[in-house]
C-alpha cells in the first residue's frame, strides 16, 4: 500500500493554506461591505416609498 496522496492535473499550481485564508478574509470583508451598502439601498428605497404614501395621504 501507497501512503501518498494522489493528485490530479495542476496539483503543484494549487494555492497554499495561507493563500486560501488570505482569500476568504478579502471575500468576508467584501462580502460585509456589499451587504452594508445593500440595506442602506433597501432601507433609502423603503423610506422614499414611506414618504410618498405619507405625502399622498396627508396632501
Amino acid at each position: 500500500m501507497s501512503s501518498t496522496t494522489e493528485r490530479g492535473p495542476g496539483a503543484a499550481s494549487d494555492p497554499s493554506l495561507a493563500e486560501l485564508v488570505k482569500q476568504l478574509s478579502e471575500q468576508s470583508s467584501r462580502l460585509a461591505r456589499q451587504e452594508v451598502e445593500l440595506a442602506k439601498a433597501e432601507l433609502a428605497y423603503k423610506g422614499k416609498r414611506a414618504g410618498i404614501g405619507a405625502g399622498m395621504f396627508g396632501g
